[in-house]
């Protein structure tokens, strides 16, 4: 299991964000497999991605960006990338997705894996990047100091954590945090589609977020 080393939260699931395209507006096969890729002329103007205070959205992406190409590469690339256009919308990274599939773009930024595999079984025209790394996020559960019903808290949140609660995840398509239990589809996963991605726990994401949001405006607003 994920968890704060003193014991303060426990991950019941794990979000994996990643690109999706429209796959009738751009060919499998044809689309942005990295980072890079993304700076192609192709993709200008074709790009979305969330604006709000979030991890799912661009200031995500971002913190991304900067943690693995360092800060003064990280500019580089984003001051490289802003000349793509990409637009914003300050809406959930589902809504960003839908539009994506709606074909109002090409390219969806920052969303969650799953939420591309679960509109493609339903037949819309989506798939999602393996781009690496995927910005990797923990869905985490805790309970109040004064919690009125503490052992009845804990009961719970120790279904949760247990194979049972985490299957129960696993069916609704979430992606459980036990790296024992697969998600629905498995390449979802980072252990199960063999591919690489960055967590950031609660607390790193809090302090960082500030300077992420600091960035986005400098260089993309």
């Amino acid at each position: 299991m994920y968890r704060d080393p003193e014991g303060y939260w426990v991950s019941t699931n794990i979000y994996v964000l990643t690109p999706a395209y429209n796959t009738k507006l751009i060919s499998p096969g044809s689309e942005p497999k990295t980072y890079q890729a993304l700076l192609d002329p192709r993709f200008r103007g074709k790009m979305l991605w969330g604006v709000s205070l979030s991890s799912s959205a661009a200031v995500g992406f971002i913190g991304t960006v900067l943690d693995q190409m360092g800060e003064a590469g990280g500019m580089d690339y984003l001051r490289a990338l802003r000349k793509q256009n990409i637009a914003g919308s300050d809406v959930s990274a589902r809504q960003i997705l839908d539009q994506v599939i709606a074909g109002e773009y090409a390219i969806a930024l920052q969303i969650f894996n799953h939420h591309a595999v679960i509109s493609a079984k339903k037949g819309a025209p989506v798939k999602w990047i393996r781009m690496q790394p995927a910005t990797g996020v923990l869905s985490v559960v805790s309970i109040p100091k004064a919690a009125p019903h503490p052992n009845a808290a804990k009961l719970f949140e120790d279904f949760l954590v247990s194979p049972a609660g985490q299957k129960v995840y696993q069916q609704a398509y979430y992606l459980p945090a036990d790296p024992q239990i697969s998600a629905l589809d498995p390449e979802l996963k980072p252990e199960g589609g063999k591919f690489r991605s960055r967590f950031f726990s609660p607390e790193e994401t809090a302090a960082k977020m500030p300077h992420w949001k600091q960035v986005y405006d400098e260089i993309f607003r």
